[in-house]
């Protein structure tokens, strides 16, 4: 599986420009702000089956 990035990043074609704090409203995780969490897609090259996986976001 690879990551292929921010599952917000899919949701539209102006989606990845958004700001982040406010696109983590629809992520669909009810605490990903507060809980410093992100929602990634993985995609299998192999057979391009696809999960998401909620990440613990690096402090910066």
């Amino acid at each position: 599986m690879t990551d292929q990035g921010k599952v917000v990043d899919f949701m539209g074609d102006y989606s990845p420009y958004l700001d982040i704090e406010i696109v983590k409203t629809v992520d669909g995780v009810r605490d990903s702000t507060s809980s410093n969490t992100c929602v990634h897609l993985f995609q299998c090259l192999g057979c391009d089956a696809q999960m998401t996986e909620v990440i613990l976001e690096i402090s910066k």
